[in-house]
């Protein structure tokens, strides 16, 4: 009983903050705030960007990255043919 108790408080006290992080959304702050409003009477304008929005991904060292694991992989299999 003390076991199926404790998993219970357990399990509740791990769901506790997700709820409250959900309850709240980020998408609405950071990419269109205008849809997020709660009026039902507004209105919403659509608006032409000419540019594409940053989606917080640096390609340049996702390329940086590769680059050093194609590397690393490259003297890994020279160095195993040595001792073969």
């Amino acid at each position: 009983m003390k076991r199926t108790l404790a998993l219970v408080i357990g399990v509740v006290a791990l769901m506790l903050p997700g709820a409250a992080m959900a309850a709240s959304s980020a998408t609405c702050q950071v990419y269109n705030p205008q849809t997020c409003s709660t009026n039902a009477n507004s209105t919403v304008q659509s608006t032409t960007a000419s540019t594409l929005p940053f989606t917080g991904l640096n390609v340049g060292l996702l390329v940086l990255g590769g680059g050093t694991l194609l590397g690393a992989g490259l003297v890994v299999r020279k160095l195993s043919r040595r001792f073969d």
